[in-house]
Formats: C-alpha cells, structure tokens, sequence
C-alpha cells in the first residue's frame, strides 16, 4: 500500500507504508510544499547508542574509545543503508541495498 499523500504529517514514514516497522532511530520526511520532494531521512544517536554498535560479526565493538588527559576520542566506521525488498508482493530474499551515508 502506498499513500497518495506522502508529504503529509504521518505519512511517509508510517508504518502502514513501510516495508518494516518504523524505526526507534529514524524518522523521514518529506517537504510539504513540494509534492514531489526527496525524503529525508534524520535520526540522534546518544554516545552509549553509538557505544553499543557492533561489527558486521555482531560481537565485536564497531567503535574505539581513546581517553588521555584531554580527550576522550571515539572512532569507527559509520554506515547508514537502506535495504528493501526486490518484490513488494512476496519474500524472495532479494533485496535492493542503497548506501545512504558512510563516515
């Protein structure tokens, strides 16, 4: 199902158009004035959020945290994609993948 009025308020991002549930992280949006816009996508992440990401093998910490007498210095890769599936009608296991941001 697809809304026909994606830049209204609870609309785009809503989890009756979304092929996932909404995210605790995300939000998107789109401008209001342009029925046409790009969506947007935004989210804030605590220091602990960032803290708890893990690597690709989901043990491993994703980030390195450096304290010394000035600093405290957190490091790593930061990747933000968005994946849907190949078939909006059935699970075949295939899925688009598009890098949003990578840091």
């Amino acid at each position: 199902e697809y809304s026909e009025y994606p830049y209204l308020d609870n609309q785009i991002g809503n989890e009756n158009f979304l092929a996932y549930p909404p995210s605790d992280y995300w939000t998107l949006s789109m401008d209001e004035t342009d029925f046409c816009s790009r969506i947007k996508y935004s989210a804030v992440f605590t220091w602990q959020d960032l803290r708890e990401c893990k690597s690709d093998d989901g043990v491993s910490s994703a980030v390195n945290v450096d304290i010394d007498d000035q600093f405290i210095t957190m490091s790593g890769k930061f990747f933000v994609d968005v994946v849907s599936p190949v078939s909006k009608d059935e699970d075949t296991e295939l899925y688009r993948s598009y890098e949003l941001l990578s840091h």
